[in-house]
């Protein structure tokens, strides 16, 4: 059968989403056909990387002489949707988003509905697990996967293509009826039973990444799923508990598998670097990393980035990685109060030991980057500085920083929700400039300037943090003194 997958990204181009190349993947092994509508080349939905190079975190990069225009769409994408499901005739379409994008899921799947009434439609992704009863009680949405999605994916296609029943496949609530049929969990799947990543329907031009001033054809990647940790901000310690007893929640490929795949990737899509999308590289034992690396050279042999924590990285793993391959680890700083990253981040780690896992990364000759938020219930205006502050200690290449994005049915949530900085029922929209818990401890002028001026902070002499503060206000004589200061003391 056809299968129209929507892709509601409004984050910018560049993100080819690893779910999306397994589910397609799996689809097209079981002979199903599919259809890719990315939203991330319309012009009216996306924000490109613009906005990390005004502020400073990146310098601009010149396109490659070799790499395709982007292909921004100026065109209204509801009609574009709607021409395609006209034409495509697809028997099913589907949604997979976050919590920030939900709502732009949702009102695609709404305009089809106008339109074709009895086209049938399936929501997945982080926020329908997070929020399955809202996600259903949507009129456009038939229904949802509340797991894991290739399996269900597979076993309903092959289901409805059959016209056989179903109403009792594992991880599908769906409506019947009058009702609400909800099924319960299947089993979390192993990794080694999952096809080669099928990233066919993205953009060619989605594929070129900027790395330390230049571009590279790179691929989003992953050899894991979920993470051992419990952050109280990340969807995994929910997950952790809701999958429990299905599995081990934490799974990582087999050599051969992990491999395999990379080769299909790098082959394929002609891929000049590897971007690995694990929550954390460093869990991985020293014996897995060593084979891993062993293997990896000599059949994959590119260079690569990954995310690591600070507190799971030691001498030997940082050796075995540069030794592999690797040219960046991106690790999070996230508050630089330790009282704050512990209690209400629960990332239990001191400062000096931040600073040592830093230091021992940019030893070995690898470029090391810092991951930041603000905006976090108790925040105030000088804890946002003790991160600067932290961030000046680790001295990354760069430092980017976003505003907390306060999922529901987190840890987090619930301390802003009982606190008093969020609102019950609130749900986060993606937007770069959007503070999202109330003016309690800082009011959200404050917290936008900080974000603007937060990466300059962090690099400028001392000396220079008056000009900075002034470039905190919005007009045209701070904007025009910032621009002078990103010019002198902006990321790579």
């Amino acid at each position: 059968m056809k299968v129209l997958f929507i892709y509601p990204n409004t984050s910018g181009t560049g993100e080819i989403p690893i779910s999306l190349g397994y589910l397609q993947s799996m689809l097209k092994r079981e002979g199903h056909e599919v259809k890719i509508f990315d939203l991330s080349v319309y012009k009216a939905f996306c924000q490109s990387e613009e906005r990390s190079t005004e502020v400073g975190q990146f310098k601009p990069v010149a396109p490659r002489k070799d790499m395709p225009a982007p292909n921004i769409k100026n065109a209204d994408p509801k009609e574009d949707l709607l021409q395609i499901v006209k034409d495509y005739a697809p028997g099913l379409v589907a949604v997979t988003s976050f919590t920030t994008n939900f709502k732009v899921g949702v009102s695609l799947l709404e305009e089809i509905k106008r339109h074709f009434k009895g086209m049938l439609t399936i929501y997945g992704g982080i926020h329908t697990i997070l929020l399955p009863d809202e996600v259903i009680s949507e009129p456009s949405v038939d229904m949802i996967c509340v797991g894991e999605g290739e399996g269900l994916v597979a076993e309903l296609c092959n289901q409805l293509e059959s016209s056989s029943d179903i109403t009792s496949i594992r991880n599908l609530w769906l409506k019947a009826n009058g009702k609400i049929i909800k099924n319960e969990l299947r089993p979390l799947i192993t990794l080694d039973d999952l096809p080669v990543l099928d990233f066919n329907g993205f953009d060619d031009y989605n594929f070129y990444r900027p790395l330390a001033g230049k571009l590279y054809r790179m691929a989003n990647v992953d050899i894991s799923r979920g993470c051992p940790f419990q952050c109280s901000y990340c969807v995994n310690r929910t997950f952790q508990k809701m999958f429990k007893g299905l599995g081990r929640y934490h799974r990582v490929k087999s050599i051969k598998k992990a491999i395999d795949d990379l080769v299909h990737v790098k082959g394929k899509y002609n891929i000049e670097m590897m971007r690995f999308w694990d929550e954390d590289f460093g869990v991985f034992t020293l014996d897995y990393l060593k084979e891993l690396a062993e293997e990896y050279k000599k059949r994959v042999n590119l260079p690569f980035l990954i995310y690591a924590g600070a507190n799971s990285l030691n001498e030997e793993k940082v050796k075995v990685l540069k030794d592999m391959g690797c040219v960046t680890i991106s690790m999070g700083i996230e508050s630089g109060n330790e009282n704050i990253r512990r209690a209400i981040l629960n990332r239990r780690m001191s400062n000096e030991k931040m600073v040592r896992a830093f230091n021992l990364v940019k030893d070995y000759g690898i470029r090391v980057s810092a991951y930041n938020m603000i905006g976090l219930p108790f925040e105030t205006r000088e804890n946002i500085f003790e991160t600067i502050e932290l961030n000046r200690r680790c001295k990354p290449s760069t430092s980017s920083v976003v505003f907390l994005e306060p999922y529901p049915n987190t840890e987090i949530y619930s301390i802003g929700v009982s606190n008093g900085f969020i609102e019950p029922g609130y749900i986060p929209v993606y937007g770069f400039l959007t503070p999202h818990i109330k003016e309690k401890t800082i009011s959200h002028q404050e917290l936008k300037g900080l974000l603007k001026t937060f990466t300059i902070y962090t690099r400028v002499p001392r000396l220079l943090y008056p000009l900075v503060k002034i470039c905190e206000r919005d007009n045209p004589i701070s904007n025009w003194l910032f621009k002078i200061l990103v010019r002198l003391y902006g990321g790579e």
